[in-house]
């Protein structure tokens, strides 16, 4: 478990002889006390449907609680029919010891037997992140964006909570889980290729959504958009192999893509190019080619899956449907 200590902020209060105004629906009452917030934290690793042994495995580029650098925190509670949050997200960050601060974060000066609703998520730089109250006490959500280039990506951590002063003496205990789902993917040549040399250039996933909204109490997705491609190689050209897959390296520090879950719809070979597909760029024993292969993928929140593309006779197709006749 990681500590995290908040520090006192100055109070401030209305003149004895004026009345309160009322305040913006957007911000929290002015602070008569300021109350110190205490913080742990966990996490709910991801599940591996590809390992037998049942673990939860990790790599380079998954966000835990130890490689966790930094995340912000909303909150939202009521007074009479008006609802409040903080007028920005506190941030709560490590420093070069390694230790967690929170220098800009303390419990809203409410009634002590008052329910405050707690918002935690990591925006990292792989995508756009914004906070978003809802339209009532439990409707809070984040409208994400994910950004189109795995080399920019890190993992989307979420957590929320909800206590009162009286109960928890400010002390928050804050369960992170991955909002997203990781992909790594591996490619290999098709056996029915062994006579034919093949080499790749360029490996894109295309028409996958990469916008939606992220709903804190029920740990769904939902509002689903765009339509956007992911280069998963490029570069200098790589012979496969038929014998064994190789790694398709992305992301920061290791071979993931996260994706928003959803339903990918492999493309029809039978209709014009559409839904979800992999554009791969090769050559096939000196002869250049542009081939597709259709892709379908049931995308879980919480979930990293090994991708195996078997690139062959019987996979690779034309824009116009045909197979690839070598």
């Amino acid at each position: 478990m990681i500590a995290l200590v908040a520090a006192t902020l100055g109070a401030c209060s209305s003149e004895d002889n004026e009345p309160v105004p009322q305040q913006p629906a957007t911000q929290q009452p002015s602070t008569q006390q300021a109350r110190p917030l205490t913080i742990t934290v966990s996490e709910t690793p991801f599940i591996n449907p590809d390992d037998q042994s049942g673990s939860r495995g990790t790599r380079a580029a998954i966000t835990n609680t130890s490689t966790l650098s930094a995340f912000k925190m909303d909150y939202v509670y009521t007074l009479g029919e008006t609802r409040y949050t903080n007028e920005s997200a506190f941030t709560a960050s490590k420093n070069g010891e390694g230790q967690w601060k929170m220098t800009d974060g303390v419990w809203p000066d409410v009634d002590g037997d008052k329910t405050v609703y707690w918002y935690a998520y990591t925006n990292n730089g792989y995508g756009s992140v914004s906070f978003n109250k809802g339209s009532d006490l439990s409707g809070a959500y984040l409208s994400f964006s994910v950004y189109g280039t795995p080399n920019n990506q890190n993992d989307l951590l979420v957590a929320n909570i909800s206590d009162t002063w009286a109960h928890s003496g400010g002390n928050l205990s804050l369960t992170f889980d991955h909002a997203c789902a990781a992909l790594r993917f591996l490619v290999k040549k098709a056996i029915n290729l062994d006579a034919y040399t093949l080499s790749v250039t360029n490996i894109e996933l295309c028409n996958v959504k990469n916008g939606g909204d992220y709903f804190f109490s029920t740990s769904t997705w939902s509002n689903l958009s765009g339509a956007a491609s992911y280069t998963l190689f490029t570069g200098s050209s790589k012979t496969l192999p038929s014998n064994e897959y190789e790694e398709l390296s992305q992301g920061l520090a290791g071979p993931y893509l996260f994706l928003i879950p959803q339903t990918l719809t492999p493309w029809d070979p039978s209709e014009a190019l559409s839904n979800t597909y992999l554009e791969i760029s090769c050559t096939i024993s000196g002869s250049e080619y542009i081939g597709y292969i259709p892709f379908g993928f049931e995308l879980e929140k919480g979930y990293q899956y090994d991708v195996k593309i078997n690139i062959g006779k019987n996979s690779l197709y034309k824009s116009d449907g045909n197979l690839i006749i070598v």
